[in-house]
């Protein structure tokens, strides 16, 4: 499996943990992907108002709003585009959250183990969309 970027595709991370958007940044630092990283998420989405990635990551659960309330807000204002992937990533969340957020927006749910993993996150982000 070709786990480059093609070029120009885009990866915006919104997580609250720095370490996080570290590793991603590590990972992705030889596979021609831009990546865009978020630890505040205001600034995300402020981001997101004039940029459409190809892939966007995005916790759950962080302190001032949760993913689940950063993907209605973009699907509320049409800034997500149909083509972006959405992953929803976390380290604890209840199964019912895991659902609801499958349901509304996110293509796919990756744990932060996974994320941790060079391997298995590039798997993950180059995995065909169906």
């Amino acid at each position: 499996m070709d786990q480059t970027a093609k070029k120009g595709e885009q990866l915006v991370v919104i997580d609250d943990d720095a370490g996080i958007c570290a590793i991603v940044q590590r990972h992705l630092r030889d596979a021609a992907w831009q990546v865009a990283c978020f630890t505040n998420e205001l600034e995300g989405l402020a981001y997101l108002a004039s940029h459409e990635p190809d892939i966007l990551l995005v916790d759950i659960r962080m302190p001032r709003i949760d993913g689940d309330q950063i993907l209605e807000e973009l699907a509320a204002s049409n800034r997500l585009a149909p083509s972006t992937r959405v992953l929803v990533s976390s380290s604890v969340l209840p199964p019912r959250a895991i659902w609801q957020s499958f349901e509304k927006f996110a293509a796919t749910f990756i744990s932060k183990d996974i994320v941790a993993s060079k391997e298995e996150f590039l798997a993950v982000l180059c995995a065909k969309r169906y």
